[in-house]
């Protein structure tokens, strides 16, 4: 019986929403899309979903807001959100690889450039190693890992993608109080008073992806040590991180930079004011995350160009 529970508790992507489902859910509970039916997983397996990425480029030389509608079938308002994306992201989660196969080959025939990943490789590969302390000297920076130190430069690195994450936290409490009475006599009405109390925290991360190397090196704003030379000095963590960012962008001129990963959770979303963090790729459910976002832009850049898979 337990293992036929786990096996209920796969996620699926919704393809309108981006929400995640039980395997076992015909419409999607946020949104009410109806979701892709997926094969039963053999006895004792989980089903391992296939995720059809799409990579826009300036390559496409069709109408992308008509491809897509016709590939994924939607409305032309959903097709038109769509097409105005900037970075890799997953169009459509199949639970089969027959199908996701095939979907693949109508996206390729449409013009889409395109590749499939399973879910299994986008939550694990390539493997993500925190680094524990970066140190800034000389204009070089040395970052440690549990692995050894890896030095920039003269080591080259392909890729940074780094997130800005904003969490407004929202607290609710209620207590006890009493209406205020004459002195000297007795205790006033008692009431109920509720309380809210609001903070903000930012947290950062960034991710470097070495050069013919299938790993990433991760640094963390609140969890790596940085010091060293220029680093702004206490408290500011954040302050310091931002300028390692800079630091580093200037070492590799020649490495692909992505920004645009900004995560605004909020416990609070009834209530939530609108909160600017800036262009880009913004989530406001937390669902998408910016390990999932970082790995997709690796994988995009080594996505072949539109060929249909054997």
């Amino acid at each position: 019986m337990r293992g036929g529970a786990e096996e209920r508790q796969v996620a699926v992507d919704c393809g309108q929403c981006q929400r995640q489902n039980n395997d076992d859910a015909i419409h999607c509970l946020y949104c009410g899309f109806a979701l892709e039916p997926r094969e039963p997983a053999p006895h004792g397996r989980r089903n391992n979903p296939h995720h059809l990425v799409w990579v826009p480029g300036d390559g496409e030389n069709t109408d992308v807001a008509a491809a897509l509608q016709e590939v994924l079938q939607v409305d032309a308002f959903r097709a038109r959100l769509l097409a105005q994306s900037a970075v890799p992201r997953i169009l459509r989660t199949l639970g089969d690889a027959s199908g996701a196969r095939e979907l693949h080959r109508r996206a390729i025939g449409h013009g889409l450039r395109t590749f499939l990943v399973d879910e299994h490789t986008l939550e694990t590969h390539p493997e993500v190693e925190p680094v524990e302390e970066v140190r800034v000297n000389g204009g070089k920076v040395v970052l440690e890992a549990s692995s050894g130190s890896f030095e920039i430069p003269p080591r080259s690195v392909e890729l940074l993608v780094t997130s800005r994450v904003l969490v407004r936290r929202v607290r609710k409490s209620s207590r006890i109080s009493m209406l205020s009475a004459e002195p000297g006599t007795t205790p006033g009405i008692p009431r109920v008073v509720k309380e809210s109390r609001s903070t903000q925290d930012h947290r950062a991360v960034l991710d470097l992806y070495p050069a013919g190397d299938e790993r990433a090196l991760r640094v963390r704003e609140e969890s790596t040590l940085l010091f060293g030379e220029g680093l702004p000095a206490q408290p500011s963590s954040l302050l310091r991180f931002l300028h390692l960012v800079e630091v580093v962008r200037g070492l590799l001129p020649g490495a692909s930079f992505d920004d645009r990963f900004a995560l605004f959770d909020d416990l609070d979303m009834d209530r939530a004011q609108r909160v600017s963090v800036g262009t880009g790729v913004t989530v406001l459910d937390g669902i998408t995350r910016f390990a999932r976002y970082s790995r997709l832009l690796w994988m995009a850049q080594r996505a072949p160009e539109a060929a249909v898979p054997k």
